[in-house]
Protein backbone atom coordinates (compact mmCIF):
# COMPACT_ATOMS: atom_id res chain seq x y z
CA UNK A 1 0.00 0.00 0.00
CA UNK A 2 1.19 3.71 -0.58
CA UNK A 3 1.44 5.63 2.40
CA UNK A 4 1.52 9.82 2.31
CA UNK A 5 5.33 9.97 3.20
CA UNK A 6 7.95 7.16 2.77
CA UNK A 7 8.91 5.20 5.75
CA UNK A 8 11.86 6.59 7.54
CA UNK A 9 13.71 5.06 10.20
CA UNK A 10 14.79 8.19 12.17
CA UNK A 11 11.37 9.87 12.09
CA UNK A 12 10.35 6.74 13.65
CA UNK A 13 13.01 6.24 16.46
CA UNK A 14 12.55 8.95 19.22
CA UNK A 15 8.83 6.81 19.90
CA UNK A 16 11.08 3.27 20.28
CA UNK A 17 10.15 2.82 23.91
CA UNK A 18 11.61 -0.75 24.49
CA UNK A 19 15.13 -1.37 24.83
CA UNK A 20 16.59 -1.27 21.58
CA UNK A 21 19.54 -3.57 19.67
CA UNK A 22 20.39 -3.01 16.21
CA UNK A 23 22.76 -5.30 14.51
CA UNK A 24 24.51 -3.64 11.27
CA UNK A 25 26.54 -4.66 8.63
CA UNK A 26 28.76 -1.72 6.90
CA UNK A 27 28.87 -3.66 4.16
CA UNK A 28 25.26 -4.31 3.90
CA UNK A 29 25.01 -4.70 0.30
CA UNK A 30 20.49 -4.93 0.23
CA UNK A 31 19.29 -2.33 -1.96
CA UNK A 32 18.04 0.29 0.35
CA UNK A 33 20.44 0.11 2.86
CA UNK A 34 22.56 2.18 4.52
CA UNK A 35 24.44 2.04 7.10
CA UNK A 36 24.90 5.40 8.04
CA UNK A 37 21.19 6.05 8.46
CA UNK A 38 20.89 2.95 10.55
CA UNK A 39 23.44 5.07 12.68
CA UNK A 40 21.41 8.32 12.88
CA UNK A 41 18.46 6.21 13.67
CA UNK A 42 20.04 4.77 16.51
CA UNK A 43 21.29 7.96 17.95
CA UNK A 44 17.45 8.97 17.67
CA UNK A 45 16.07 6.30 20.12
CA UNK A 46 15.86 7.71 24.06
CA UNK A 47 16.29 5.21 26.61
CA UNK A 48 18.46 1.53 26.93
CA UNK A 49 20.08 0.82 23.64
CA UNK A 50 23.20 -1.05 21.87
CA UNK A 51 24.81 -0.97 18.92
CA UNK A 52 26.78 -3.66 17.19
CA UNK A 53 28.49 -4.56 13.86
CA UNK A 54 28.73 -8.13 11.92
CA UNK A 55 30.87 -8.85 9.46
CA UNK A 56 29.80 -10.57 5.95
CA UNK A 57 27.18 -8.21 4.94
CA UNK A 58 23.37 -8.54 5.35
CA UNK A 59 23.27 -12.04 5.16
CA UNK A 60 26.36 -12.76 7.48
CA UNK A 61 24.90 -14.22 10.13
CA UNK A 62 22.32 -16.71 7.84
CA UNK A 63 25.01 -19.62 7.65
CA UNK A 64 24.86 -22.01 10.35
CA UNK A 65 26.65 -23.40 11.78
CA UNK A 66 29.12 -20.59 11.80
CA UNK A 67 31.85 -18.83 14.38
CA UNK A 68 30.20 -15.75 13.34
CA UNK A 69 26.73 -16.67 14.12
CA UNK A 70 27.25 -18.57 17.69
CA UNK A 71 29.23 -15.27 18.92
CA UNK A 72 26.40 -12.54 17.69
CA UNK A 73 23.46 -15.28 19.27
CA UNK A 74 25.69 -15.26 22.35
CA UNK A 75 25.44 -11.19 22.14
CA UNK A 76 21.94 -10.93 21.22
CA UNK A 77 20.92 -13.79 24.02
CA UNK A 78 22.91 -11.38 26.67
CA UNK A 79 21.50 -7.86 25.66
Amino acid sequence: ADTPEPWNAVICAPHVKVPLLMIVSPEDEMAGSSPSLARMAFEAVPGSQEWMEIEGGHFGLLYYPSKLLTKHAELNAGF
